[in-house]
């Protein structure tokens, strides 16, 4: 899902909730309920509710220069507060858990984590994932991020390849062309079935205060902490932040390979495997 259908997505999320309202009766008192039922009803992030709310001020502001209505409503309005718990990075103990298959069975779970912590790709990107993005004789993965619609190409170790060859010839590779998925659109319901279902994972390993989103700064956090280079840690994650750094520093692709398998190494000497096994040591 690239930026045009999120930004129609938007607009008729918006619609479908306050197309029943003539522009001139919008004021605080109904974007509040707005905002309040896109997170209870809806299972909306507060953080996408203020995006939402950016576009919906932006069309509302249309409306104050066409003279539709003279002052916009949301002029003022204070963005929901975002929890800042998302961000927290795994301990060493909890990757333990997540990679140790005494503790999480191999599966469709297992292998949606495992990709998460290793690469740090989104869950909605997981989600699409197809196994013709994947190129398990080269070790690469070829992604077009639903978030910003940019492609990015990604080297996979030799630990998450062993996994994904594992997973592929598994009776949990049910979703055909998809690795996990069934093909249907995904949408912000999508995202939030998903979401909740992996919280209710972690707090089955209790592992509490955890959503899929900290495997992303988790394999961002100690990317950077076992190759030092922060280039790297955002060209892997497909972030187009760090523009002055990345003028000057071009990791190609051996330079991510590289720092895949170091970082991985690193991971795993967390839980005994042995490297290129994919095996647990005693």
């Amino acid at each position: 899902m690239g930026s045009v259908p999120i930004f129609s997505y938007i607009l008729y999320f918006i619609a479908k909730h306050l197309g029943a309202f003539e522009v001139s009766k919008l004021n605080a008192v109904v974007v509040r309920r707005f905002c309040a039922d896109a997170v209870t009803k809806d299972g909306l992030k507060a953080s996408t509710v203020n995006q939402y709310n950016s576009v919906l001020k932006l069309i509302l502001n249309m409306a104050v220069q066409e003279r539709i209505i003279t002052a916009n409503p949301l002029d003022g309005f204070k963005p929901l507060s975002v929890d800042e718990t998302h961000k927290r990075i795994l301990t060493d103990e909890e990757i333990q858990l997540l990679v140790n298959e005494t503790v999480l069975p191999p599966g469709r779970d297992r292998m949606i984590m495992l990709i998460g912590l290793f690469t740090g790709i989104r869950l909605m990107d997981i989600a699409t994932l197809k196994w013709g993005d994947i190129d398990l004789h080269n070790a690469s993965l070829t992604l077009t991020q639903q978030k910003t619609g940019r492609t990015n190409t990604l080297p996979l170790s030799s630990f998450l390849t062993g996994e994904l060859r594992k997973y592929k010839t598994s009776a949990d590779n049910t979703a055909g062309d998809y690795l996990f998925h069934d093909g249907t659109v995904i949408t912000h319901a999508t995202h939030a079935r998903w979401s909740t279902h992996f919280v209710k994972v972690f707090k089955g390993l209790d592992l509490k205060g955890i959503s899929f989103h900290n495997l992303r700064h988790t394999n961002a956090t100690k990317i950077v902490e076992v190759v030092q280079d922060v280039s790297i840690a955002s060209r892997m994650l497909g972030h187009s932040s760090l523009n002055t750094t990345a003028g000057y520093l071009h990791p190609g692709m051996e330079s991510k390979r590289d720092a895949v398998e170091k970082f991985t190494q690193h991971m795993l000497r967390l839980t005994r495997y042995e490297a290129g096994t994919n095996q647990k040591t005693a």
